[in-house]
């Protein structure tokens, strides 16, 4: 393989924890590319700071050096990121944002701007975390959602539409920090209900945690973060980490290697991740039905 121009990649992100993986990923995705970190690729990192988090001065740090290609890793940067700069390619997996709706692009399979990257299906999957809810909670009348503000609309509305058609009653509590959803699950009490969060910064990094107060406080819930059902909550399903980091790190290959992200057709999550804590089902008291355990991975046995 001829030896590639130099580059210089940044990355923004909220969650230090759930970096390895993601790290991992990248460096093997340019290296086989032709890009060895130390050689002829430079790394840049840029985290959130502060509670609540906050990405704009280290996104302004990072636009100011002029990296080749941004790894907006999540709504929050790349919505920060994408007001900042329409020069440098934004690569992106986002959770929560509907690209097109929000301007980042003119279209999935033509973005004609300089973000393109890998998109979640709000709806899609806001029907799922309630189709799984209402199998799980006899007589499901009423989900409280923990809705990070700062990670748009999507899939706040995705919920609010799908429940009215379910008619389950939805309690809507704006959440930016753990002590936040300490506040607003206080409040959530009754037989007939669950906890939906929804994708955030938050749902990922404090995924233990998260799980250990549902548990405690009884409250079946759903999240997007693997890590939640794996740590005592009930039950996550979201997209697979592993598959959608390398699909958008074969688009930052794709830009590196001297492409368009306006031209490069944004990809949506091809594979999914649904976890049931038996345990939790159990300290729950609630009968996991056959047709959900034939198609989840079960833990906590």
């Amino acid at each position: 393989m001829a030896q590639q121009e130099s580059k210089r990649v940044a990355y923004l992100t909220s969650n230090q924890n759930e970096e390895r993986l993601f790290l991992h990923q990248m460096k093997e995705s340019l290296r086989t590319a032709g890009w060895t970190e130390g050689k002829n690729l430079q790394l840049i990192a840029r985290y959130a700071t502060g509670a609540p988090l906050s990405y704009e001065s280290s996104a302004r740090e990072l636009v100011a050096l002029k990296p080749d290609l941004i790894f907006a890793a999540g709504a929050p940067p790349l919505r920060v990121l994408s007001e900042l700069t329409r020069d440098i390619p934004l690569v992106t997996t986002d959770f929560s944002s509907d690209p097109v709706a929000l301007g980042y692009a003119v279209s999935y399979a033509r973005p004609g701007r300089n973000v393109t990257g890998v998109f979640l299906d709000a709806p899609q999957i806001a029907g799922k975390w309630l189709e799984i809810l209402r199998a799980l909670v006899p007589g499901l009348n009423r989900v409280t959602v923990l809705w990070h503000p700062e990670t748009g609309s999507t899939h706040l509305q995705a919920i609010k539409r799908i429940s009215l058609e379910l008619g389950i009653r939805t309690l809507v509590n704006p959440v930016r920090t753990v002590v936040d959803v300490h506040a607003a699950l206080a409040t959530a009490k009754g037989r007939r209900q669950a906890v939906i969060i929804l994708p955030s910064p938050l749902a990922y990094a404090h995924s233990a945690e998260l799980a250990e107060l549902c548990l405690k406080l009884r409250l079946p819930a759903a999240s997007i973060a693997k890590g939640f059902a794996e740590n005592g909550g009930l039950v996550s399903y979201g997209p697979n980490l592993a598959e959608l980091n390398k699909r958008a790190f074969a688009l930052a290959v794709r830009v590196l290697q001297g492409e368009k992200p306006s031209a490069l057709p944004i990809e949506t999550p091809a594979r999914f991740d649904f976890v049931i804590n038996a345990g939790a089902a159990r300290s729950l008291s609630l009968k996991v039905p056959d047709r959900l355990l034939m198609g989840a991975e079960i833990v906590g046995q």
